[in-house]
């Protein structure tokens, strides 16, 4: 009852807390008649006429407070392009940290500038768009106000950097034909500077630490944007591979030779449709490996590039919270369409239509996939083929509040007949506090034709995020016959709390070493369905701190506790039994900044587990970056455990070297292993842009399994790829 209280309070004051719109920073853009080169020296005319940015305010560490060095930002447009120019002064003799150059690597170590595009003005969705000084670029695509962020979109635009010794520059050309808005209205803009040395931040619109750049809902305005054209709004993208894959056992090769393509139309200034044919993942990174000692399903996310792309239009159902946290269910999940416990299934084809109308927004997808056949520990399997859709609408009622709705239809693993439908409201928007709130309230219930049960899953969330405290609470309830056949369960049966308190009060500017400290509380608590405990964890971090240079240290004392009714094995000769378990471990976390030529991370975790026994983990990672053209990261982690039922050691390693040749050429090898399914993998990817949708990809994916006498190999393929886009 106390929960439902809590949860009624939420729901009340978050809407209240709504603030009236305040006048936001404003902009007015001109139009020019002269397309600049893009070289990075901001020596063109047009550069003199453009709407100028003289200056931003500084955000870390002290906000509101004038920047320590100055970042000019200049913007102009044409009928076809957007185009933005930066003079990053620096003081003389401060060198630039340029760290990494890859398209679309971490660029948390590296000086940079970053901006947000809300060609809506709907204050939820943006483009965001990333630049080191180095020449690295990132882009990616947020909504529901920043709380997600698909990094995976790749938006077609060109970007060069110069450097001297008082700063850098840099210009910046983004294709209208590449981004989706309305006509002839205002868009929402923000940009950023970050020094990471001294970490810095500099923003032009809302200098506050109580927002990110990310947080749509703070951005300032664009005006004066008149005649865009978008062209026809036609591309096609046509592919070519060519693999050898070498069989383990009978040692012969196998040629293959295969072409498709992807057809974009961009049938209004805002909606978009894209036919695929005969999709291909040859390209896509490896899944890093994982060990399991739960006695629940690992999730692994989406990495295929057809299914990322306006991604973010297709969620539904609950916001992770924690980026390292597993969910505990979604209605739809990509990684069901094309793949089979993690083996690919042939997609014949797919159709996507994304994007808005006025106030409805809404995704659909279908894909046909072929009868596919695999080899499992028990036998044969085979996946029939069959036509799987999913459609997401979603209603905007007034700035920051939207209704929608979701519904799936098709069972990848079989013939029979699977449905999935659910209403949500989301409302995000600034709080009467200098800060934002959240509102997620969910309903759904899936039908499953093969197993002919039914049943439901709902939850809420809300969140208040102002400069020193984030208060998250969420509510879950799913049903034990809960089985989104387009989507992913971790557990079922169950009724979820979870709270989140973090406080990080910051000392006085300019008095410590110290940037803020770092407390936390997040107590999760899972009951059954007659309010049963099944199990908890609370961690409490009662110390933690992060100096100005961007080392951190924690310390936390997690307790946790499950009532697993039948004994299970978390790995291989090992059991834990059933019955009541409740433990107390300590937790150390460190890591060193990522400004750093070498920066690691380190966690320890220990104390008791199941049956009294004991558990050691501990997790060791390093990076070196000696310039921006290498990278070697290794990571090594281990969990010793004694337990009645059997001890256990796990080790899994992972070791990364990238070669970066320039910014569009990059080389990516990673190697990794773990002990318990004893397998080695290796994937070596060759990436060469030669400007933006059109790439060559040469990819090595090679396996061995330990079979207690050798290393056995298991696969090995060598494809090549080629992609060549032509727009209309």
């Amino acid at each position: 009852m106390a929960t439902m209280w809590l949860a009624m309070g939420w729901m009340i004051l978050a809407p209240l807390a709504v603030q009236s719109p305040q006048q936001p920073e404003s902009l007015q853009i001109r139009k020019t008649e002269q397309a600049p080169q893009i070289d990075g020296w901001l020596q063109e005319e047009m550069w003199q006429q453009a709407a100028r940015i003289a200056s931003l305010t500084q955000v870390e560490p002290e906000a509101g407070s004038q920047a320590q060095v100055n970042t000019e930002v200049l913007l102009a447009y044409d009928s076809r392009f957007l185009y933005l120019g930066f003079r990053c002064a620096e003081i003389p003799g401060r060198p630039l940290v340029r760290r990494q150059m890859r398209r679309d690597g971490s660029m948390v170590g590296d000086d940079r500038v970053e901006w947000i595009l809300d060609t809506f003005l709907d204050h939820t969705h943006a483009y965001h768009f990333q630049l080191s000084a180095a020449g690295a670029r990132a882009d990616a695509l947020l909504s529901l106000d920043g709380l997600i962020r698909n990094a995976r979109w790749d938006g077609f635009w060109q970007a060069q950097v110069q450097s001297s010794d008082d700063g850098w520059t840099a210009e910046v050309a983004i294709p209208l034909a590449s981004l989706s808005f309305q006509p002839d209205q205002d868009w929402g803009f923000n940009v950023e500077r970050f020094r990471a040395l001294e970490r810095t931040l500099d923003r032009w619109a809302t200098p506050s630490q109580a927002f990110s750049l990310t947080k749509v809902v703070a951005a300032g305005r664009l005006t004066g944007l008149e005649g865009l054209e978008q062209g026809l709004g036609l591309e096609f993208k046509p592919y070519w591979k060519g693999s050898v894959a070498r069989d383990s056992i009978s040692r012969e090769n196998d040629w293959k030779g295969e072409f498709g393509g992807d057809l974009t139309w961009r049938m209004t200034p805002t909606l978009t449709g894209a036919l695929t044919l005969n999709t291909d993942f040859a390209e896509t990174e490896v899944d890093e490996l994982q060990i399991n000692l739960s006695r629940f399903p690992l999730f692994f996310p989406e990495k295929r590039d057809f299914f990322l792309e306006d991604s973010q239009l297709f969620h539904f159902g609950p916001v992770i919270l924690s980026r390292r946290a597993n969910p505990d269910y979604l209605p739809f999940h990509s990684r069901t369409l094309g793949l089979y416990q993690g083996q690919e299934v042939p997609l014949q084809g797919g159709l996507r239509l994304a994007g808005r109308e006025g106030p409805l927004e809404m995704g659909f997808l279908a894909v046909q996939t072929e009868q596919a056949s695999f080899s499992t520990a028990t036998g044969t399997t085979t996946v029939p083929d069959g036509d799987l859709w999913v459609l997401r609408p979603a209603f905007t009622l007034s700035r920051g509040m939207r209704l929608g709705a979701l519904l799936t239809a098709g069972d990848p693993t079989s013939d029979s007949a699977a449905q999935t439908a659910g209403v949500d409201f989301r409302l995000q928007g600034k709080g009467l506090v200098d800060g934002t709130h959240g509102l997620n309230l969910y309903w759904m219930r899936s039908y499953d034709g093969q197993m002919g049960t039914r049943d439901v899953a709902y939850g809420l969330q809300t969140a208040l995020q102002t400069r020193e405290w984030v208060l998250q609470y969420a509510i879950n309830a799913v049903g034990p016959e809960f089985r989104p056949a387009l989507g992913f369960v971790r557990r079922r049966g169950f009724h979820k709390h979870r709270l989140v308190g973090r406080w990080e009060p910051r000392p006085e500017a300019g008095s410590s070493w110290i940037r803020k400290w770092l407390f936390q509380l997040d107590p999760t608590v899972y009951t059954d369905l007659s309010n049963d405990l099944e199990s908890y964890r609370v961690p409490f971090r009662f110390f933690g701190l992060e100096n100005q240079v961007g080392d951190r240290a924690t310390l936390a004392v997690v307790a946790e506790g499950d009532r697993p009714e039948q004994a299970f094995a978390p790995v291989p000769n090992s059991l834990i039994s059933a019955g009541d378990h409740d433990w107390i471990q300590m937790e150390l976390a460190l890591s060193s900044a990522a400004s750093r030529p070498f920066s690691a991370q380190a966690n320890v975790q220990g104390g008791r587990w199941y049956d009294r026994g004991d558990l050691f983990h501990w997790m060791l990672e390093g990076e070196w970056r000696p310039n921006p053209n290498w990278r070697l990261a290794v990571a090594y982690q281990q969990s010793r455990a004694h337990l009645p039922g059997g001890d256990f050691t796990t080790r899994l390693e992972r070791v990364r070297l990238d070669w970066l040749f320039s910014p569009d050429l990059s080389w990516q090898n990673v190697l990794q292993s773990d002990n318990i399914s004893r397998t080695l993998g290796y994937q070596s990817r060759l990436r060469w842009i030669l400007e933006d949708g059109r790439e060559i990809f040469l990819v090595l994916e090679s396996g061995w399994l330990d079979d207690g006498r050798r290393l056995a190999p298991t696969h090995s393929e060598l494809s090549a790829k080629i992609t060549y886009a032509f727009r209309f």
